[in-house]
């Protein structure tokens, strides 16, 4: 611990924890199926006793899912884990007397608020928990879904100009400038349901800030985003 945490790689490297913790982002028990087959995106057909699964499926597909109900419950751990890993890190990087730390600091505060947009839009009133010293006992307190709203918005906003430009191989798969103003215009975009006012200016202004950058463009082969190896796409904005 003396000599770490002394150049970019070094502090890169520490960062790739909080998005190791993306990985379950689209599996079975968790947020993409969560969103996905609660709409009329995707429906869980079973074939004999394969993919019955205790009812969970359709249970989700029909709107009858509970807190004990497989994606619910499981999705829960999932997002509070990568806020965890994200105050664990900026409570270590903020404790640092290194310059140069503060654009990661703000790169984690950026990454967190896209997990706390998705407890956000699933949950409604959740605890904001943005510490990670917290005494032994520690219990918080839970938050409206107008305060889980503002925090998000604030932290993106005051968090948006340390965050890079560069959308490169430096970004990819990373939070940059464009990625975060990606999470504040869908945040913004339902900001009516969130907190009773509607807030479609600000959404435009953020999603025009991606548009007009120049940076991004669509695919002329649609499926070339699936490729493996897709980091030389200008499609993606954030990839996992």
């Amino acid at each position: 611990e003396d000599n770490f945490f002394k150049t970019e790689e070094e502090f890169i490297s520490a960062l790739g924890a909080a998005y190791t913790s993306l990985r379950g982002y689209g599996g079975n028990g968790s947020i993409f199926s969560a969103q996905e087959v609660t709409s009329d995106e995707i429906v869980v057909p079973t074939r004999g006793n394969d993919w019955n699964d205790g009812g969970n499926w359709r249970a989700l597909y029909l709107h009858t899912y509970g807190p004990e109900t497989d994606n619910v419950r499981d999705t829960w751990p999932f997002l509070y884990g990568g806020v965890n890993a994200c105050n664990r890190l900026i409570f270590q990087f903020q404790n640092l007397d290194v310059a140069g730390k503060d654009a990661f600091v703000s790169e984690l505060k950026a990454l967190r608020a896209l997990y706390y947009m998705w407890l956000l839009d699933i949950y409604g009133n959740v605890p904001i928990v943005d510490r990670f010293d917290v005494p032994d006992g520690f219990a918080p307190a839970n938050n409206t879904r107008a305060e889980v709203y503002a925090f998000v918005e604030r932290e993106l906003v005051q968090n948006l100009p340390n965050l890079s430009k560069n959308v490169d191989q430096s970004t990819y798969g990373r939070m940059n400038y464009y990625a975060a103003q990606a999470v504040l215009a869908n945040l913004y975009l339902n900001a009516q349901v969130y907190t009773g006012k509607a807030e479609w200016a600000k959404a435009a202004a953020a999603a025009d800030e991606i548009i007009n950058s120049g940076k991004y463009s669509l695919e002329s082969n649609y499926f070339s985003n699936f490729n493996t190896n897709n980091q030389s796409s200008k499609e993606f904005i954030f990839a996992i």
